[in-house]
């Protein structure tokens, strides 16, 4: 049962094709599919930035009820933390977290802070239209504004 040479060449020459075809289409969809696969968005950094708002907010509250000045600071790092998260269209997380670090800034004086954050908080939740987070953010700075005794800037709220 030996192989005759036409035949062995012909096995061969169709072994290379397969091998060619293997090669040349499969796997350049292999490659294709797994760069497809890294541009994908990533559920998870919404899920982790609304994780860190809801934290931020149930800390918000019990610090208002229950907590010491000091813990402004760790509301701000907890924030930013979940801003850094936070994806740039991703509206109601950017216009909550940084509403609450706006208020961290407030509470601890440091008024320019408190401003841009504020102010970016009402940005985001005209966006996203969360009505309830911008005229929040509105009465903050209008608050804030009063007590520095510039009430005529209130106006443009």
């Amino acid at each position: 049962m030996f192989l005759n040479s036409s035949l062995l060449r012909c096995l061969c020459d169709g072994m290379r094709f397969k091998l060619g075809l293997i090669l040349f289409v499969f796997i350049p969809l292999n490659v294709l599919a797994t760069l497809r696969d890294n541009y994908k968005p990533k559920i998870a950094n919404s899920q982790k930035a609304k994780e860190y708002y809801n934290y931020s907010y149930r800390f918000f509250n019990y610090i208002q009820s229950n907590g010491k000045y000091t813990d402004f600071e760790e509301l701000l790092k907890i924030s930013k933390q979940g801003l850094s998260f936070t994806k740039p269209h991703d509206f109601k997380n950017l216009a909550g977290l940084e509403f609450l670090t706006g208020m961290a800034y407030k509470i601890l004086l440091k008024n320019d802070s408190a401003f841009y954050y504020l102010g970016n908080s009402i940005k985001n939740a005209q966006r996203g239209n969360e009505v309830d987070t911008e005229v929040s953010a509105i009465q903050q700075i209008n608050y804030l504004y009063r007590y520095l005794g510039r009430v005529e800037e209130t106006n443009q709220y």
